[in-house]
C-alpha cells in the first residue's frame, strides 16, 4: 500500500498502469521448446482477459495481502477462464506455506493423464483414463 509520497513514487516508477499484453507474451511462448506455459499473475487478470487453460496453458494466481481472495463459489466461466477444468489453475495466497507452494508447482507442472499420449501410457504398462 502506498503509505507515503516515496512509496507512492516508487510503485509508479516499478510498475505500469497498462494491462498485460498477454497474446504477445503467449505468442512469444509459443516458440520456445517448453510444451507447457504457466501464467503467473493476479486473479483480476482473468477477468479482464479471458484465457482458455488446458494441457499446454496452464495459470497461477495468487493475492495481494489486504486484497480479498477470489470468490471460489462462481463457476470458472465467470471468471473468464471458460468453464476450465481445475486441474489447469491455482491459486495461492500471499503468503504460502513451503508445502503448499510446492504441491502447487508439482501441480501446475505434472501432465494430466490424460495429456500423455496413448502410446507413452501403453509403454509404461499404466492405461491413463
Amino acid at each position: 500500500p502506498a503509505t507515503s509520497p516515496t512509496t507512492l513514487a516508487t510503485l509508479w516508477t516499478a510498475r505500469t498502469l497498462h494491462p498485460p499484453d498477454l497474446r504477445t507474451a503467449l505468442r512469444c511462448a509459443a516458440h520456445t521448446p517448453h510444451p507447457t506455459t504457466v501464467i503467473l499473475t493476479h486473479h483480476h487478470l482473468t477477468h479482464d482477459q479471458p484465457l482458455t487453460l488446458g494441457a499446454h496453458l496452464r495459470l497461477l494466481t495468487t493475492h495481494t495481502p489486504g486484497d480479498p481472495p477470489p470468490n471460489h463459489h462462481h463457476r470458472d466461466h465467470d471468471h473468464g477462464l471458460g468453464g476450465t477444468d481445475e486441474r489447469y489453475h491455482h491459486h495461492l495466497p500471499p503468503h504460502p506455506t513451503a508445502t503448499v507452494l510446492a504441491d502447487t508447482i508439482h501441480a501446475l507442472l505434472t501432465p494430466a493423464p490424460h495429456d500423455q499420449p496413448h502410446d507413452q501410457a501403453h509403454r509404461s504398462g499404466t492405461r491413463r483414463v
